[in-house]
């Protein structure tokens, strides 16, 4: 099912390992992922479909930038796992 960004993910880790775990941005998230899934199917890529890649990439950037600055005082790891993927999402 291509439409299910979780079933994605555990076919395809690869495509996630650089995203957040919890449920923010989750709508970004998912758009992103499909939209990766959609690339790795594709064997030549359209310079549309790279272009809306980095739309998506930007899109979940920006929401990811303000859940890092959500801070958890009970679970860290969570205020940590969003720090990393928005470095991560800036960097890509």
């Amino acid at each position: 099912n291509d439409r299910n960004s979780d079933l994605i993910c555990k076919n395809n880790p690869e495509l996630c390992s650089d995203l957040h775990k919890d449920s923010w941005c989750r709508f970004e998230k998912g758009d992103l992922i499909r939209h990766r899934y959609a690339l790795k199917q594709s064997s030549t890529p359209t310079g549309k479909q790279l272009y809306q890649q980095l739309v998506y990439l930007e899109n979940y950037s920006n929401c990811i930038e303000l859940a890092a600055g959500v801070q958890h005082k009970l679970n860290t790891d969570r205020t940590r796992d969003r720090e990393r993927a928005f470095a991560v999402s800036t960097q890509t």
